[in-house]
């Protein structure tokens, strides 16, 4: 996750920042603890974003949530929930960005 991370915040290029998500949802898997698969669908949604790729997030998202509920951490409960304030908001769904984003800010963390 951290080289992906890094690829992505220096502007390398969209193949190796791409290969190298694609390398920590592997190993994410590969581990199979749902905590662990956070933080790479997190990574994922922000490049959907970025490409204005909104159907593809929403996925990401769905797939997310589980993960999250899977977790039963409050923490990937509330990174996801933000998440999705962002993904509705650019998908035109506003009415459930606002629900999630009010949710966040009320968030005692």
């Amino acid at each position: 996750v951290a080289l992906h991370a890094l690829y992505y915040l220096t502007g390398d290029t969209k193949e190796l920042i791409q290969e190298a998500g694609e390398r920590a949802r592997a190993l994410a898997r590969e581990i199979g603890l749902p905590r662990y698969k956070i933080e790479p669908l997190h990574m994922l949604i922000l490049e959907q974003i970025e490409q204005a790729d909104y159907p593809a997030a929403l996925n990401t998202l769905r797939e997310m949530e589980q993960e999250a509920r899977a977790t039963d951490d409050p923490l990937a409960l509330l990174i996801t929930d933000k998440m999705g304030a962002q993904v509705h908001h650019w998908s035109g769904r506003h009415e459930q960005s606002r629900k999630l984003a009010e949710r966040v800010l009320g968030h005692p963390a």
